[in-house]
């Protein structure tokens, strides 16, 4: 049984704990206002819309990643710089492929328990030469591939070539890439099809 001081102890830390998350909730709400504020403004004054695709999972708190808006698993609209991102939930991510700035590597914005990159439309192309280059340059940067697929190698509307995924497997061996690169061209140059 709980005597009069224990009643009321119990009592003032219930009702500051109330008091903090009223607090928590007011500032989320807010929050969302700001949000919705900046929105109407960029309207407004002709900043990049939130596209509907993004809208349809603006108000889902499950496709809600910080400021951004997942739409699938690697697509996401960035609701502060107002653009398409890649973004990714790998179990582990090399934070050295951030520092990576190669002309066919897209740039990776954030690498965190998230890992957030440059959103690049595009389809799988054979352009083995520009990603042998750009596979060299990260590995010159301490940074390996480990998972080096054709569909990774991408050609985006203006036909420029991009290499996707860096980082994503931390700790693979560098072999593996070359190999990965090997076993694309090779049964092209001498016509086998594995």
């Amino acid at each position: 049984m709980l005597n009069a001081n224990q009643v009321e102890r119990l009592q003032k830390i219930y009702e500051e704990e109330t008091q903090a998350l009223l607090k928590r909730l007011a500032a989320r709400r807010g929050a969302l206002e700001d949000l919705r504020r900046q929105e109407e403004f960029s309207m407004l004054f002709g900043a990049r819309p939130m596209p509907e695709e993004a809208r349809a999972y603006a108000d889902d708190p499950s496709r809600n990643v910080d400021e951004f808006i997942v739409v699938s698993d690697s697509k996401a609209w960035d609701r502060n710089l107002r653009r398409w991102v890649a973004i990714a939930f790998p179990k582990m991510f090399d934070v050295a492929a951030a520092r990576l700035h190669h002309p066919n590597i897209p740039t990776v914005y954030k690498a965190g328990r998230h890992a957030v990159s440059q959103w690049v439309e595009g389809r799988p192309i054979e352009a083995h030469r520009i990603a042998l280059d750009a596979v060299l340059y990260a590995h010159q940067n301490g940074v390996v591939h480990g998972n080096l697929t054709p569909d990774k190698i991408v050609a985006d509307a203006h036909g420029h070539v991009w290499i996707l995924g860096f980082g994503m497997t931390p700790g693979a061996a560098p072999q593996s890439d070359l190999d990965a690169l090997n076993g694309m061209i090779l049964p092209r140059r001498t016509d086998m099809r594995p």
